[in-house]
């Protein structure tokens, strides 16, 4: 099974066929991203669903039981900044659930990227035609409302990266620094299919928002482009900011590869930036750096 498989919670027991799906996806998205096929074959109410999304093949399993209290536990507890208070009581309510899963497991990037599209896009779909009450993403350990889930399908149709859905942040306390200054850093998790490592933040003496606003653009930049970040590369918000990467076997999990970045000058000036503008300055004097190297 996938990297991308996601649970939709249903009030009920209840399911869809693969013509429905299709119906609704072409519907939703039109052939914005990748058009959808029912070459799989149909299937009759109750069975599993199976949609091509051009050469790739997706698939929603119905189950009639309640999704199993350690399938979310994860995701709440990631969920620090208390993002929907009420999941926990909505998740506890769930009467069935719906898997969405691609068949197989993308082998690169690029196949990477489109499969956690087509999952987001199709999840997008069956919200319209299942009583779903939560979408949980198991690699990305988040927890969305249904309507904000259907709002990021749509988005994504429409090219954006819906890093909200597809990664998590989890903030640690960090020791002192030489000025007795709290600090803080950052875990993330959900990139580790897009690029082959997790990113990691290492603490420093900064707000949750200012870690926060810097991980989210270097997390876009890689959901879209990939492993580009070598280790030793800087990014940063602004021209006067700099921040290391460094490649580590493992970080605050064990066994599990990670960049970790490093503030090595934290411009506290840095105005509020959208993604794109962020993106204007991550991998600054990467290139330079690397041929400096060698």
């Amino acid at each position: 099974m996938s990297h991308f498989i996601t649970y939709l919670a249903l009030s009920q027991p209840a399911s869809v066929t693969t013509e429905q799906v299709v119906a609704k996806y072409r519907r939703l998205y039109g052939e914005k991203f990748c058009p959808i096929s029912s070459e799989m074959g149909d299937n009759r109410v109750g069975q599993a669903v199976v949609a091509l999304f051009g050469n790739m093949p997706a698939t929603v399993m119905f189950i009639d039981q309640p999704l199993p209290e350690n399938a979310y536990d994860p995701a709440l507890r990631a969920d620090q900044l208390g993002l929907w208070p009420e999941a926990k009581q909505v998740l506890s309510t769930n009467q069935a659930h719906a898997i969405v899963a691609l068949v197989g497991d993308p082998q690169d990037h690029a196949a990477n990227l489109r499969g956690a599209t087509v999952v987001a896009l199709l999840a997008g779909a069956l919200i319209e035609l299942l009583p779903v009450t939560a979408v949980v993403g198991t690699g990305s350990l988040t927890i969305t409302k249904p309507d904000d889930f259907k709002s990021t399908a749509l988005a994504i149709a429409e090219g954006a990266t819906p890093v909200s859905i597809w990664t998590n942040m989890q903030f640690f306390r960090g020791k002192p620094n030489a000025r007795g200054e709290d600090t803080f850093g950052m875990a993330s998790a959900g990139l580790l299919p897009f690029i082959g490592r997790e990113v990691e933040l290492a603490p420093v003496a900064a707000t949750a928002y200012e870690v926060a606003r810097r991980a989210a653009g270097v997390f876009q930049y890689l959901i879209v482009n990939g492993p580009v970040l070598k280790d030793g590369d800087t990014v940063g918000l602004t021209n006067e900011e700099t921040i290391r990467a460094r490649f580590k076997p493992e970080g605050q999990r064990a066994r599990l590869p990670i960049i970790e970045l490093t503030v090595e000058h934290l411009d506290t000036n840095a105005p509020p930036t959208t993604f794109a503008q962020r993106m204007a300055n991550v991998l600054k004097g990467s290139a330079a750096a690397r041929r400096a190297r060698g």
